[in-house]
């Protein structure tokens, strides 16, 4: 696993990167993005935005329910 650490808007966020990406690391890993960017509208998709993405079957999707 390899740390990384970075100062991000005034706050310091350790990155803890595994060597082997599954699912469970994306998900957590998008969790803190979600937390830190929260305030940010342009660093997410709208719900027009994912649809159009849902079409093109070369996309990968976490969770697919």
């Amino acid at each position: 696993m390899i740390r990384e650490s970075y100062n991000i808007g005034g706050k310091i966020v350790t990155a803890y990167i595994p060597n082997k990406t599954t699912a469970r690391n994306l998900e957590n890993l998008y969790d803190v993005c979600n937390d830190l960017f929260n305030e940010y509208e342009d660093c997410f998709y709208s719900k027009e935005n994912f649809a159009e993405l849902k079409k093109d079957k070369n996309n990968k999707f976490i969770n697919t329910k």
